[in-house]
């Protein structure tokens, strides 16, 4: 069924459709989200815990693919994960001509950068790019699209 003040609804309110039979254009059927079950949960009590759990999806990575990278943005948890790349690892940080919105994260990513031996990039940001990813990336999701979405769209299309 097509009821897009629920689909916009729920989209605000969760980042998805938590609904499988509600759509938000007619021939667009969005991709059902299911939570990770109970079972498949990883249980962490300590730091420690975290550590290991982290550095082990980080290997596995590293099994999988002989480079990975991250988006980086200066806070504190892409900060925290850049500390479990390889040196020479890329990390990409988003910037604009158009404010200094992005200023301080560019800087702390620079830090960040330099402590971990990463390969800093920026990935310049503008209204171009919103027009030309934005019915990219939702007709992928059947959805509608987060402001963050398109930029970490052209952030793929550039590491890739």
């Amino acid at each position: 069924m097509i009821n897009k003040d629920f689909c916009l609804s729920s989209y605000i309110a969760y980042r998805y459709i938590y609904k499988d039979d509600f759509d938000f254009y007619k021939g667009m059927h969005h991709e059902l989200l299911q939570p990770i079950p109970t079972k498949k949960r990883i249980k962490v009590t300590t730091s420690n815990d975290i550590d290991h759990e982290i550095q082990k999806q980080f290997d596995q990575l590293y099994q999988k693919y002989s480079r990975i990278g991250i988006l980086l943005s200066g806070g504190q948890d892409s900060a925290i994960l850049a500390s479990y790349l390889k040196p020479g690892s890329n990390a990409y940080t988003f910037s604009t001509k158009l404010s200094d919105v992005y200023n301080d994260d560019i800087e702390r990513a620079k830090k960040y950068c330099n402590k971990y031996h990463l390969c800093h990039h920026l990935i310049d940001i503008n209204f171009d790019d919103y027009k030309k990813y934005t019915p990219i990336v939702m007709k992928k999701k059947c959805a509608p699209v987060h402001s963050i979405e398109p930029q970490i769209y052209k952030a793929a299309v550039m590491a890739k």
